[in-house]
C-alpha cells in the first residue's frame, strides 16, 4: 500500500472497528495514498470489502472520486471483478456512465478484463451497451480482442452491434480473425458479421488471418464463402500477403480455392 495511512488500511483489510474509531475520531475521508491516489473507498472497492464500502459510503466518502488514472471506485471494481461491490455503488447512486481519461466506462473496462458477472450487473442497470472509447472501440470490440466469450456472448444477446468498426475500420469479426480466435469467429459469423467488410487499409477478415497466419480461421471463412480475390489499398491480394506471411498450408489453400473458382 505504499505510505501507511491507518483509515485507507482498514478499508483495505475491512476492518469495521478500526474504521468506525478513526472516522469517529475524525478521520479524512478522502485521504489519498499518494502512490496510488487511492481513497478508503477505492481500496475498499478494489479488495472487495463489502461491509467496508457500505460504511464508508454512510459515513459520506465521496461516490465519484477518481484516482490518478481516473477511475472511480465503480470503475475500479468493475476492473477487479468484484460483483457485490458494483451492486451496492450502483444502488448507492455511482455513476454508471462514468468515463476514465481514455473514454472506457466501467462496462468496457469489465468486458476488458473479461469479468463477465461484473458485465451482467451492469447490464441489468441499463449500461450503454453501445459507448465508445477514444480509440472507437465499445464494449464489444475490447472483449473480442481479448477473446472472452462469455462477455462477448451477453454483449451481443443485450443488442450489441456486431458491425460496430474501431478508428482503423476493424469490426469484431476482424478482431477475431486477426486473433485467431476461431470459437468467436464461428459466433460472429452465425451472428450476420459481414464476412468481406473492409477496414480502412482496405484489409478484410480473410486478409487479416491470412496476415497473421491462422490457418483454422482461413478455413473457415473460405468454408463460409469470404471472397479472396480482392486487393487492399496497397494492391496487394490476399494471396499475396499470405505467400509473403503464412505458412505454405494457407498459399496452397488460397490456390486451390482460387483454381476452383476459375473452372
Amino acid at each position: 500500500m505504499g505510505v501507511f495511512i491507518p483509515l485507507l488500511w482498514a478499508a483495505a483489510n475491512e476492518k469495521k472497528t478500526t474504521l468506525q474509531l478513526l472516522i469517529n475520531k475524525g478521520a479524512d475521508l478522502e485521504a489519498r495514498n499518494p502512490d496510488t491516489s487511492y481513497t478508503a473507498l477505492m481500496y475498499a472497492a478494489v479488495y472487495g470489502r463489502v461491509s467496508a464500502t457500505k460504511y464508508l459510503l454512510d459515513s459520506g466518502a465521496m461516490l465519484e472520486v477518481r484516482d490518478k488514472y481516473t477511475y472511480t471506485p465503480l470503475a475500479l471494481a468493475a476492473s477487479v471483478g468484484h460483483e457485490p461491490i458494483t451492486s451496492l455503488l450502483l444502488e448507492k447512486g455511482a455513476d454508471i456512465e462514468a468515463r476514465a481519461s481514455d473514454g472506457s466506462t466501467p462496462l468496457s473496462i469489465a468486458a476488458r478484463k473479461g469479468n463477465d458477472g461484473v458485465v451482467k450487473v451492469l447490464l441489468e442497470k441499463g449500461a450503454n451497451v453501445e459507448a465508445e472509447n477514444q480509440a472507437g472501440d465499445s464494449s464489444l470490440l475490447r472483449a473480442c480482442n481479448y477473446g472472452h466469450m462469455g462477455v462477448i456472448q451477453q454483449l451481443i444477446d443485450a443488442g450489441a452491434n456486431i458491425h460496430t468498426q474501431t478508428y482503423d475500420g476493424s469490426t469484431p469479426l476482424s478482431a477475431a480473425a486477426r486473433k485467431g480466435r476461431e470459437g468467436l469467429v464461428k459466433l460472429l459469423l452465425e451472428k450476420g458479421a459481414d464476412i468481406d467488410t473492409r477496414d480502412h487499409s482496405g484489409d478484410t477478415p480473410l486478409s487479416r488471418a491470412c496476415l497473421y497466419d491462422h490457418m483454422g480461421v482461413v478455413r473457415m471463412l473460405l468454408d463460409k464463402g469470404a471472397i479472396v480475390d480482392v486487393r487492399n489499398k496497397q494492391g496487394k491480394t490476399t494471396l499475396q500477403l499470405a505467400e509473403k506471411n503464412a505458412k505454405a498450408e494457407i498459399v496452397s489453400l488460397l490456390r486451390k480455392h482460387l483454381a476452383t473458382k476459375e473452372r
